[in-house]
């Protein structure tokens, strides 16, 4: 696993967005350094949840949906058994 992650914190859903594609991107570079084999396309499915959630509150006239931990568990379940 390489340390070349942005350095920015993430501040936004914008940002999320970038830190987990870097996280499944470094995974996928490095799969024998983590513990469940099929991480990066876990973590590529929760950014591209997050992406597709925006820009249907977009569409729809809305702004991209409020930080929350309730945001992070659909995301996250939505990730495992949905996209």
């Amino acid at each position: 696993m390489t340390d070349d992650r942005p350095r920015k914190r993430v501040e936004s859903l914008d940002d999320l967005v970038t830190w987990l594609q870097w996280l499944a991107d470094d995974v996928a570079r490095a799969p024998d350094a983590v513990v469940h084999p099929e991480l990066d396309q876990f973590l590529a499915a929760c950014a591209g949840q997050l992406r597709d959630r925006a820009r249907l509150r977009r569409r729809a006239g809305g702004s991209a949906p409020a930080p929350s931990w309730q945001l992070v568990a659909d995301v996250l379940h939505d990730a495992a058994f949905h996209y």
